[in-house]
């Protein structure tokens, strides 16, 4: 029993089980275009109905039409809300724990300091919504679409995830212990500061994945595909990578001890220390070979791979940040070369096998093919992409350890500053203290600087 204004209230099975009449289509058109002109989210425009604070409990919203409806502090404890449409739907303090959820639409949502633990959201949008300081745990999400969605300080323990799509997902300080993402997609996914402790990753794909920070120990990386992926100061005791595919991941910043690589399939892959590694019968094979089973093109078949991801981001109106995560991670691992040059194939032959000989000597050369390199030059002079972010990227690239990103920066600064001949969009955003830090950059790299540039200028620069 919750209480309303007007007193103690409670209702059951008063909408309409067919869902039918509830949301004025002309209304809901109106909300979308003005909430769309102010450039707010989906939760934060004006509202459809009000259902604040009421109690829903066991009741049935079967296929019911409440999109854009304001359910601040409402109860939904074992209802169902199975296929219906709640886009857009404000959940703060909400409750629907148990719920029956299935197939329900719930796009552009907003959660906060909610709970929906061991409810059914099987098959489910859930594209875009924002999840702040709320627990799901024990729910079950599977072959769901979790597209761009957003959680802080969440709670997902015990949560099932299997066959889900979570293309750009965006998760910081969040609890996914022991929860299961076998089969799902991550492509492109961020979690920061995130407990995945015994968390399952069997079969899934997870390329262009950021972990940074947090704890892995005992997750299970089995048959996964592991492409472009950075795993930095994370915990990864008794990881298992067995029988998996690890393309051009980096854990150039975390502490590998115990960790299972039984039988797995390395390509181009950093890592910083292998001491108490097992990795037997390590494959670190042309890649073309490694990937029992399937069919790819013998060249540049990473950098196909990117182009799909960044279709996908870009065709899902996903943040820039994303695209932009996801093509320096492939750029930086090499993703794209010509896998069928033995020249090309040092940081992978030369680390693993000094890892099998426990040494740390993981010094290795890389090279870029033409097309990843102009498909990240492409990115760069594109004017929707955060000038300031690329500027970070850079400076933390030319920054690194491996040569191959110092490599790979030049060309960023080169072609921002239209030294190659070309017009770049972004070189009108950039400030003056972004060009100099840029000049600065390339006459550190020793990089041609052309003599339209002062020396005088190049001298302070270089300082």
């Amino acid at each position: 029993m919750l209480w309303s204004s007007l007193g103690p209230e409670r209702t059951s099975n008063w909408i309409k089980p067919e869902g039918q009449g509830h949301v004025d289509d002309a209304m809901l058109q109106r909300i979308e275009q003005a909430t769309a002109k102010k450039g707010r989210h989906d939760f934060g425009g004006e509202r459809t109905h009000n259902l604040s604070h009421r109690n829903f409990d066991c009741s049935d919203f079967a296929s019911a039409d409440m999109r854009r409806v304001d359910f601040t502090g409402a109860s939904f404890v074992g209802a169902d809300l199975t296929a219906a449409e709640l886009q857009g739907g404000n959940f703060v303090n909400a409750i629907l724990d148990g719920a029956k959820a299935s197939f329900v639409s719930l796009e552009g949502s907003a959660f906060q300091d909610s709970s929906m633990r061991r409810a059914q959201v099987v098959g489910a949008k859930f594209d875009h919504a924002i999840v702040l300081r709320s627990d799901f745990s024990g729910t079950v999400f599977d072959y769901s679409s979790l597209r761009g969605v957003r959680c802080e300080r969440s709670v997902f323990d015990g949560g099932s995830f299997k066959i889900a799509d979570l293309l750009g997902a965006e998760n910081d300080l969040c609890n996914f212990r022991g929860a299961s993402f076998q089969g799902a997609r991550l492509d492109g996914a961020y979690f920061h500061s995130s407990d995945l402790r015994f968390a399952s990753f069997v079969n899934s794909k997870v390329r262009g994945v950021e972990f940074a920070g947090g704890s892995l120990v005992g997750a299970a990386f089995s048959s996964a595909e592991v492409q472009a992926s950075e795993f930095k100061w994370v915990s990864l005791d008794f990881v298992e990578f067995d029988d998996a595919v690890l393309d051009g991941a980096s854990f150039a910043y975390s502490q590998l001890s115990t960790v299972l690589m039984r039988n797995a399939s390395v390509w181009r892959t950093e890592v910083g220390s292998c001491d108490g590694y097992d990795v037997a019968s390590v494959k670190t094979g042309r890649f073309r070979d490694a990937v029992a089973g399937r069919r790819r093109k013998e060249a540049h078949g990473g950098e196909v791979l990117m182009r799909e991801i960044l279709a996908d981001i870009d065709s899902f109106a996903l943040p820039g940040s994303a695209k932009l995560r996801v093509t320096k991670m492939f750029a930086a691992a090499g993703i794209g070369s010509d896998e069928r040059s033995d020249s090309k194939r040092g940081v992978s032959e030369k680390a693993w096998k000094a890892c099998i000989a426990r040494s740390s000597n993981f010094e290795g050369k890389e090279t870029f093919s033409s097309g990843i390199l102009k498909a990240v030059k492409s990115l760069a002079c594109t004017p929707l992409a955060s000038r300031r972010e690329i500027i970070a990227g850079l400076i933390e690239d030319w920054s690194a350890r491996m040569r191959l990103r110092r490599s790979l920066s030049v060309g960023f600064a080169r072609q921002m500053l239209e030294l190659e001949g070309q017009n770049c969009g972004i070189n009108s955003l950039l400030t003056g203290q972004q060009v100099r830090e840029l000049y600065r950059m390339l006459s550190a790299s020793r990089a041609y600087i052309p003599e339209t540039v002062p020396r005088s200028e190049v001298k302070i620069l270089a300082s």
